[in-house]
């Protein structure tokens, strides 16, 4: 799911009716709604941040020139044979691969929608003090 379809489905939950009753009910449902949106990006980042561990240890053995035959298939490289890279250059020559570019690349977009989501339910958790107020005020304004 992308942000701007993420932030679209919000805009539509997010406005209120007049009836409060009811606005007041719907703000456990909005919590459920985007709290499991936010699970399923939370396991979906973990599971690439998983990956990308797993990338750097084979990228890792490939620039040192020990890769096997199932690393390179997994990479569709062939053997590396450019120069000897260095111990301490190694993470970042690691963190220039396209590989690695690409996983990045995925996380960063996870963690966007991650924020996304937590300002989110902040958003909804706040929806009940705003009902709450609005039902003072009209108490107040009733006379009650």
């Amino acid at each position: 799911m992308k942000v701007e379809q993420i932030l679209d489905m919000y805009t539509n939950d997010s406005k209120m009716s007049d009836d409060i009753e009811t606005e007041s009910r719907l703000v456990s449902n909005l919590h459920s709604k985007y709290l499991r949106i936010l699970s399923e990006e939370r396991s979906k980042k973990r599971g690439l941040e998983i990956e990308r561990k797993k990338l750097a240890s084979i990228l890792r053995q490939y620039y040192s020139g020990g890769a096997t035959a199932e690393m390179l298939a997994a990479l569709n490289k062939e053997q590396y044979r450019g120069p000897k890279v260095l111990r301490q250059d190694m993470d970042d020559v690691i963190e220039q691969d396209s590989d690695m570019i690409v996983i990045d690349t995925k996380i960063l977009m996870y963690r966007e929608r991650e924020e996304v989501l937590l300002e989110i339910v902040k958003g909804i958790n706040n929806r009940s003090y705003l009902i709450r107020n609005t039902m003072e005020w009209l108490k107040f304004i009733g006379g009650k």
